[in-house]
């Protein structure tokens, strides 16, 4: 069994009982979607879906994964799943957030658009109906209706007759292969069914023609006990024995929101298992009427972002921003961990950033869902800032000495200000409408005016420079890059001559090849082709090292010549799946790093190496 999640996929050998996180090669944390081929046993392949960084596939069970090539995209794949005779066409099909549905017949080597036809392209669901090959159909489920496409037809069909105008959130056929009965899962229309392969449907009307259902399964004894499980926001989970006819509520889970539902085969039966909001996985034996937890090693609990005091000699501070439970606070040097007395309401903190100052400012920005929070007391009471727009929708920020403040939004829309937060202006320039993910001042941005931008749009990174305090912009370096990271790193001793600056693309750091960033010297922290850069930092004693130290999936790696060549740093026992770094001088001197997990954990590298 597969369970995708915010921090990456987990493998179960033994039917859900117990987990285990799946090994390396899959470059994206996010993954939404899943799907086990019909002939595992013999072909053992697995495919994933993630966000921002296409489909992963992998044909060993899960010890390894390679990724895939979609052409004139790199999508967010939000459903997968394979045909059910997948042993003689090796198809395999998948759903993404924005381009469509994408077709492979090559075990997943390349995939291309099939999207004729397909008026809306936000794909939430995919099935492939399991009848012989010449009445083999294709459903996609979109945010405005299901379509439908005959094997071997030109064009998708719109169903005129299933809840035309509504999400399709879950699709599902039955697995005998001539029932040719299907169920569609809606938002806000209720239940669908259909027995003709998909050229008709019908409202199940007992489920409720207003009912949002979010997840389904069908039992693989259809054929003889009748049985599906729905899980709707109002009703809770519900049970037919009579293939739809009548329903019946069955017992809650939690009282937690089920996000998915599928069935197991144990040894003696089918159980149902039930992946929850925030709730884990659970399961089943008796077809829903009692659950039971089902998800032994089974962690998700991501850091996003990680910040150290520049003062950290003297306090020991570090802030971390988790994907679910806010902010967390040590005081200690990271050995201990806590909310802060008064955090911010948003439970996602995707970025920090710390003061230069920080020693007499105490000052602190974090962005908080759809908010930019500020706190002036070391993190300990957060207010909302003020003065900024509604609709910034906020990507990156940073800190500068002398109070400047920036803001980056998904749309390309930068907000500075010079007085720490009082007042704020917006810079002319719009960095091509990308998505504007990190942001990086000079050390002496009150004199030298020096900013630094990446931008991220159309599968591109493009650094962006200013010399005066944002009125102008040079775009200084632009490469192809898959997902959304694209992290700066500018030394403590920059200086405006000199230009030295670090950017990620990928797996890839570049550096400047001469002060005026005319040509860029590339640095591949890792031979893997999958171990993009999540985070970068560099030493704060970079005058004198050259290091710089960057987190990724397969663990941290350095460079102690300016970011031309990469190793490993740590032994055996050091982290893998670093979301987030940071560098700080101890009292004694000595530099510390420290390094986020997927897994929740904060790393320290030296003697001391894991804090909770």
């Amino acid at each position: 069994m597969l369970a995708g999640t915010l921090s990456g996929l987990f493998l179960s050998p033994d039917g859900g009982q117990n987990w285990v996180r799946a090994a390396g090669g899959i470059g994206a944390p996010y993954v939404q979607s899943a799907a086990v081929s019909p002939t595992f046993a013999t072909d053992h392949t697995l495919l994933v879906g993630t966000v921002d960084a296409s489909a992963f596939v992998s044909i060993d069970g899960g010890a390894t994964w390679r990724d895939t090539f979609f052409w004139g995209a790199t999508a967010s794949v939000t459903s997968a799943a394979f045909s059910p005779q997948y042993a003689q066409d090796r198809l395999a099909i998948v759903g993404t957030a924005d381009s469509g549905v994408y077709v492979s017949a090559n075990l997943g080597r390349t995939w291309n658009a099939q999207n004729d036809g397909l008026d809306d392209q936000q794909v939430l669901a995919v099935a492939v109906s399991p009848g012989p090959p010449h009445q083999e159909r294709v459903l996609a489920g979109t945010e405005s209706g299901l379509y439908m496409r005959a094997r071997g037809a030109s064009a998708w069909r719109l169903a005129d007759d299933c809840a035309k105008g509504h999400p399709i959130q879950a699709l599902e056929f039955v697995a005998h292969p001539d029932a040719y009965t299907a169920y569609a899962a809606t938002e806000g229309a209720g239940l669908y069914r259909t027995t003709t392969n998909g050229l008709t449907w019908q409202q199940v009307p007992e489920v409720g023609d207003a009912t949002t259902v979010n997840a389904l399964a069908i039992s693989p004894n259809y054929g003889q006990d009748g049985m599906v499980f729905i899980a709707t926001a109002e009703r809770g989970l519900l049970r037919t024995s009579d293939r739809g006819e009548t329903w019946e509520k069955v017992g809650d889970i939690d009282g937690r929101a089920i996000l998915t539902l599928t069935l197991a085969e144990t040894g003696t039966g089918w159980s149902l298992l039930a992946g929850l909001y925030e709730g884990g996985v659970w399961r089943s034996d008796d077809h829903g009427e009692t659950w039971r937890r089902s998800d032994d090693g089974l962690a998700s609990r991501p850091l996003l972002s990680l910040a150290a005091s520049p003062a950290f000699a003297d306090d020991g501070t570090l802030i971390a921003g988790t994907a679910d439970e806010g902010l967390l606070c040590s005081h200690d040097a990271g050995r201990t961990w806590s909310p802060p007395a008064a955090a911010p309401d948003a439970p996602t903190i995707p970025a920090l950033a710390m003061s230069p100052e920080f020693g007499n400012d105490k000052r602190v920005l974090a962005i908080a869902g759809s908010d930019v929070q500020q706190s002036t007391d070391g993190g300990k009471h957060w207010d909302q800032m003020a003065g900024l727009p509604e609709n910034l929708a906020p990507a990156s920020l940073t800190i500068g000495s002398g109070g400047r403040l920036a803001l980056g939004g998904a749309a390309g829309e930068l907000q500075l200000s010079d007085d720490g937060g009082s007042t704020w202006r917006q810079v002319a320039e719009r960095f091509g409408n990308g998505r504007l993910v990190a942001i990086a001042f000079s050390p002496r941005v009150a004199s030298d005016g020096t900013i630094f931008v990446t931008s991220i749009a159309d599968g591109r990174i493009r650094l962006y420079h200013t010399r005066d305090a944002g009125v102008t912009w040079v775009r200084v370096f632009e490469q192809g890059a898959r997902g959304q990271l694209a992290p700066i790193a500018v030394p403590s001793n920059y200086r405006d001559a000199k230009a030295f600056v670090g950017v990620v693309a990928g797996r890839d750091v570049f550096t400047p090849n001469g002060p005026r960033m005319a040509s860029w010297v590339e640095g591949r922290v890792s031979v893997d082709r999958q171990a993009a850069v999540t985070s970068l930092v560099v030493s704060p004693n970079f005058g004198r090292t050259g290091r710089f130290y960057a987190g990724t999936g397969l663990g941290l790696f350095h460079s102690r010549d300016r970011g031309h060549t990469w190793s490993p740093a740590g032994g055996r026992n050091a982290p893998a799946n670093v979301t987030c770094v940071t560098a700080a001088i101890e009292a004694s001197g000595a530099e510390a790093v420290f390094a986020g997990t997927l897994d929740g954990d904060v790393w320290r590298r030296g003697p001391r190496e894991t804090t909770d």
